[in-house]
């Protein structure tokens, strides 16, 4: 669950954000006309994501990185026209052609947030299908809550950014709402840098290599800056609503006003809670997602001779998960684990990798056999068997009390060890 929470928030709540800000901004600045304008490329956004979650998941077709790339292209130049006609647009007399204009560019970035953001997040739920082969389990529906809790929390952060932008004036709106358009101009730039440098469309070098590092080491680094900036956005609001000085004519007015300034009061306090919320869950869960994991250690088999490894079936009479491993002749560690299964005199063998999570390998937990990397639990009785999380199936037999397994059939998966 927590691995799913973070990794829905950490993708979705940045644009999450610059969405909320720009549709604050393109409502108050053009009116109602662009706004209408501007859901139609929300909604563009979603099914297009929801498209391409799909093609990516049941289909060989899509190439995430030459996609990312198209996506960071057309974003720059989006963010480029949109930039322009909104300056334009700011001069006296500008004809109402550029309002339209940089409605439809904020339209278009807006669908690329989510054209980029969203796919990974609405595919999650079937990754995790997949590697549990079941959507009663309640490890499936754990994961399935995370996710849902880390877009929904994306959602109310994108609502309460733009609820606080509303409540400013056009010009310190458009400021705050340039600052989130070049923090993700940036990211797009340094997007497709990377892009190019893996593809090799570019030659790297020293500066280049930084940035790059910078942008996969860090990406968290562009939410938290969006954060700083609402926060920011939401401690002005919370020091004038303390200084608050309107004139009034009536006690109607009068609540009026207190009404105004207090809905004010609970958009920014609400914003920093869900700003409090992710951050929590960027660094503390994060950091408790990648805590090290104690796994069993790789022990001596019993012997080895004619092509065979053979491993003495009283090694797993305690029902703990043994991890074992040879070496091929380049040095590669090939490991596979076994275990006795429980309640039975049967086995269950298998490589210390599996076909979703490659040779990240399992750990035991409570009794319970854990993939390190999506957290799936293995039902114990199952390994041997292929299909979703469980290990890769090697051939085996049980002679004279050792279980024998041929190296050949070890050797076949070294390139999943490399």
């Amino acid at each position: 669950m927590l691995y799913y929470l973070e990794l829905a928030t950490g993708v979705m709540v940045g644009p999450a954000i610059t969405v909320g800000l720009l549709a604050a901004f393109i409502q108050s600045r053009y009116g109602k006309k662009a706004g209408r304008i501007y859901t139609v490329g929300i909604i563009a956004g979603i099914v297009l994501a929801a498209i391409m979650s799909y093609m990516k998941n049941t289909t060989a077709k899509i190439d995430t990185s030459l996609w990312n790339s198209r996506i960071f292209g057309v974003g720059i130049i989006v963010i480029a026209v949109f930039a322009v006609f909104c300056i334009a647009g700011s001069l006296k007399k500008a004809p109402k052609v550029m309002g339209v204009i940089a409605a439809a560019a904020a339209s278009a970035l807006a669908a690329l947030l989510l054209f980029h953001a969203l796919p990974d997040v609405l595919a999650y739920p079937y990754a995790a299908f997949i590697a549990e082969q079941s959507t009663f389990s309640t490890s499936f529906l754990l994961k399935l809550i995370g996710d849902v809790l880390g877009v929904f929390l994306c959602i109310l952060c994108g609502i309460a950014a733009g609820r606080l932008g509303s409540k400013y004036g056009t010009k310190p709106l458009g400021v705050f709402t340039f600052i989130a358009v070049i923090i993700t101009a940036v990211r797009f730039i340094l997007g497709i840098l990377h892009v190019a440098i893996t593809k090799r469309w570019m030659a790297s070098n020293h500066t280049l290599f930084t940035l790059i590092k910078f942008y996969t080491n860090k990406r968290y680094w562009f939410s938290y800056a969006l954060f700083l900036l609402v926060v920011v956005m939401g401690i002005i609001l919370l020091v004038r609503s303390l200084h608050v000085n309107e004139p009034y004519r009536n006690p109607a007015e009068h609540r009026k006003i207190r009404a105004k300034w207090l809905s004010i009061k609970r958009w920014s306090v609400a914003m920093m809670v869900f700003c409090g919320i992710s951050i929590f869950i960027m660094t503390a869960v994060r950091s408790y997602n990648n805590r090290p994991i104690e796994v069993a250690p790789i022990e001596p088999y019993t012997k080895e001779e004619d092509g065979n490894i053979y491993v003495s079936v009283d090694l797993l009479e305690d029902g703990h998960l043994h991890r074992f491993a040879i070496t091929s002749d380049d040095g590669t560690e090939i490991r596979f684990i076994a275990i006795k299964k429980p309640n039975s005199t049967s086995y269950g063998v298998g490589m210390d990798a599996c076909e979703i999570c490659g040779e990240t390998g399992y750990y035991e937990k409570d009794g319970q056999i854990v993939c390190k990397l999506c957290d799936v639990v293995m039902n114990v009785n199952t390994i041997g068997y292929p299909g979703g999380c469980n290990p890769l199936v090697v051939e085996y037999s049980v002679e004279n009390g050792y279980i024998v397994i041929p190296v050949e059939g070890l050797l076949a998966y070294e390139k999943e060890f490399k």
